[in-house]
């Protein structure tokens, strides 16, 4: 039985596989909206608050990143983002996306990233790596993260 939480995992993947350019089935305008929310989710991450970055997942979130046990729900999630920003703060961040591929309220976007960390002591260090968000069109419109994967393939300090 498929779990609610692996459909649309699944259906991502089957949409992913399909032979079809990465711009079917969604307009230029519906790319871009996902695009500007991905600009929205930076600009959270550089206001270092919580509670900003947090609005940008659904409630039902799930986020796996590399070395760390998998955060699911907004609970677990909303605690995630805290204690990193009770660590540390983001003094830069950019992203390069690659593709991002429509299928009705779905969206998925790929990616590269880089940021640069500052913890609370020692010296600052600049992350770099690939990420892949599932994206879920609300109600209202716009989009929130729904799931989100990411991993580091460089770490650096910081000069």
């Amino acid at each position: 039985m498929v779990t609610r939480l692996a459909a649309p995992l699944i259906a991502v993947a089957l949409i992913a596989c399909q032979n079809k350019a990465p711009s079917s089935g969604a307009s230029s305008a519906t790319r871009d909206s996902v695009a500007a929310a991905m600009q929205g989710y930076v600009e959270a991450l550089r206001s270092n608050d919580p509670a900003s970055v947090s609005r940008w997942w659904t409630d039902d979130a799930v986020y796996m990143a590399q070395g760390t046990p998998t955060v699911r729900g907004r609970a677990a999630l909303d605690s995630l983002v805290r204690g990193l920003f009770a660590t540390l703060r983001v003094t830069d961040v950019s992203e390069h996306t690659d593709e991002i591929i429509v299928e009705r309220d779905v969206a998925v976007q790929v990616g590269t990233y880089s940021e640069t960390l500052q913890p609370q002591r020692g010296s600052a260090r600049i992350d770099r790596g690939r990420y892949v968000f599932v994206w879920r069109r609300q109600p209202d419109g716009g989009w929130k993260i729904a799931r989100g994967m990411s991993n580091d393939s460089a770490v650096e300090a910081a000069h």
